[in-house]
Formats: C-alpha cells, structure tokens, sequence
C-alpha cells in the first residue's frame, strides 16, 4: 500500500501544483514539504533516506516521541487514562522516523481523569500555555494546550495539546460535552511504542479532527490513508464509532472524497450511503488544489473563528440541519466565550457587538 499510495498522492500534488502555480509553486515535493509529509514522499517516490533535512526531522522526531513517552510513564504510574493519536502515535507504526513532521503531541485522557491528568503534568513541569492561546475559555473548551522541557533548549521543549473530549462539528465554537464512548477506551493498545486506539478507531478520529480543523492538516489526509486497509477489515467497528460521536454523514462525505482524490475504496456500508445522502455535491465540491492555497494563506488562528469558509464547509459536511447550531455561535456565542474572547469590553460596546461585527465581516468576506 504505501509504495502505491505515495504514487497515487504525487500525482495528486502534480495536480495541484499545475491547477495554482501562483500559490504552491511548481515542485510537487516542496509541497509536500510544506504539508508535512516531504520526508515519506521522498522516501518512497525518490528514494531519499539521507540528508541533512531528513536528519533533522528524525532528530525532531526522536525529541517528541520520548517526550511523549515520558509522559506516559508519568500518566501510567498515576494511574491515568489515556492514549495518543495523530502524529506521535504513528511514527514508528505507519510511518518511518523522519518521514513526517512533528510539532507536537496530541494526547487524550479519560474525561474522569482529567483533573488528575493536569495536576500531575504540571506537577513533573509542564506549563499551560497563556490563556488567549488557548482553545476557548474553560467552561467550554475540551483541550488545554501545555509544554514539557526536556533539556535546556527550545528543541528539547515538547508541546502537548491535552484532550478530553471530542468537538462536534455542529458548531463553530468551542464544546465540552462529547466525550469518547468506552469502546474506545477498551480497546487501546500501544502502537508506536505508545498507547493508541485501534486503528479503525483511530482513522475515524483523524478524520473528525480532519474535518474539525476545516481540513486545515492535510496531512492528515494521509495519516488516513496509511490505516485506510485497518478500517476496511474492521468497518463495522469504524462505523460504530462514528455513529456514536454524530460524524456518520461527515465519515461518508470523507470517504467518497479520498475515493474521488485517491482510489480509496470505501467500506460497503458507507458505499451504499454515498447515493442516498447525495453526498457526490460535498466530494466534488472540495478541491484538494483550493485546500492546499488555504492552507499556505491561513494561519491556525483562522480556523478557530467564525468566517464564511468554516459555515459553507460545515453544512456541507452535516447538510441543513447543522445551520440552527451553527447560528447559534454566530448569534448568540455562550456567554463564557465573550468574557474570554472580549475581556475588556466596555459598557457601551458590549462583547456580543463586537462577537457580531467580526463575524459578520469575516462571513461577508471584509
């Protein structure tokens, strides 16, 4: 698979580079330098398994995942827990040392546990980040972003993004109030000498946070892929999951989009639904060259507030039905996230007026 996947995804960024020169330049590998994933294609397409950006990303590597391992033993001798998902979990399993990038650790921890997990962390020397680089206020946010050192460079600092709960996509703001059902939890095994969820699982959790971040992390279009096979064999369980966590329609839309931009073969049962929930309009309607400009224009800062993009791909992901939740945020954002968003905000210009105002430009494109 990965041979002929790394193949059929260069294509893919031949494309692009073709459809917008202007944006992404001319060289499909630089591309996928800039989308994380330069050191697999040139493994596998040119055949490089040297060189001084290779050693740095292993190096880079190699930081973060014993980073990642450290705070495992601290969560495991506290008896917390928690997995890992994304990158940290995948080098070692689905991809080479030095084959993708790594900025940081994402880790989800039981929500019972989260209180304990956070104390403990910060006990062995982790630090939160600020409160406005946070995801949102406290009362809402289900991640805390924090960071480890590990020696006394900034190199050897690991940042974590500490989850524990899942966002759903019917809004735009902030939510808490999804957690993971306990299949997920019976089922966690180490897979890159680190605790992981099944890999159908965890295909269907990359794709959530896929479609979370507004396909922001287009890599993650190819951490997919690479457990494409895993949930194939185990698809009833993979569709079960996210029939639990309201992402059935979003996981059908997502796959008959990697069946149009990629081969991928769907599962049976998602197969069937690609005709009945009409989900053709979505697969077609996603151009992977538009996505690839987003992301070199748009900063991470872009896909956690409201604008016109995240509205049109969120309906299109959840159909009509979603716009009630959506407008809510619009309209009327929980009260916590204006105090948070709008700290000082005055009498005379209320928090919710500014809520508007900026949301209204960015949905009128100003």
């Amino acid at each position: 698979m990965n041979r002929e996947f790394a193949v059929q995804f260069h294509s893919l960024l031949e494309q692009a580079v073709t459809d917008r020169p202007d944006a992404l330049g001319d060289d499909p590998m630089v591309l996928a330098d800039r989308l994380g994933v330069g050191g697999y294609m040139r493994r596998l397409i040119a055949g490089e398994t040297d060189g001084a950006e290779r050693k740095f990303r292993s190096l880079k590597n190699t930081i973060i995942k014993d980073g990642a391992s450290r705070i495992s033993e601290i969560l495991t001798e506290g008896g917390i827990r928690h997995f890992f998902f994304k990158g940290a979990a995948l080098v070692g399993e689905v991809y080479e040392t030095g084959d993708r990038d790594l900025e940081d650790v994402d880790l989800h921890v039981h929500p019972d546990d989260r209180v304990s997990a956070l104390e403990l962390l910060t006990a062995k020397g982790c630090r939160p980040d600020p409160e406005s680089e946070q995801a949102g206020p406290p009362e809402l946010r289900a991640t805390l972003s924090l960071s480890m050192p590990l020696g006394q460079s900034e190199l050897e600092r690991v940042w974590v993004d500490v989850h524990w709960a899942v966002e759903p996509l019917s809004h735009l703001l902030p939510r808490s109030d999804l957690e993971l059902p306990s299949v997920v939890w019976a089922e966690v095994a180490r897979s890159g000498g680190l605790p992981a969820p099944s890999r159908s699982h965890h295909a269907v959790l990359l794709m959530q946070h896929l479609a979370h971040h507004d396909f922001l992390h287009l890599r993650g279009v190819v951490d997919v892929a690479l457990l494409w096979q895993d949930l194939l064999s185990d698809h009833a369980s993979a569709a079960g999951l996210a029939r639990q966590i309201g992402f059935e329609k979003p996981a059908v839309s997502i796959s008959a989009w990697l069946n149009r931009i990629l081969g991928l073969e769907g599962p049976e049962m998602w197969r069937r639904e690609w005709r009945r929930l009409r989900v053709k309009k979505f697969s077609h309607g996603l151009s992977f060259s538009d996505l690839c400009v987003q992301r070199a224009a748009r900063s991470e800062d872009d896909f956690q507030r409201i604008n016109r993009d995240r509205i049109k791909t969120r309906l299109k992901l959840l159909g009509p039905g979603a716009l009630p939740g959506l407008l809510q945020d619009v309209v009327f954002p929980p009260q916590s996230f204006i105090r948070w968003r709008w700290p000082k905000s005055s009498v005379l210009i209320p928090g919710r007026v500014l809520h508007f105002r900026q949301v209204l430009a960015k949905i009128l494109g100003k």
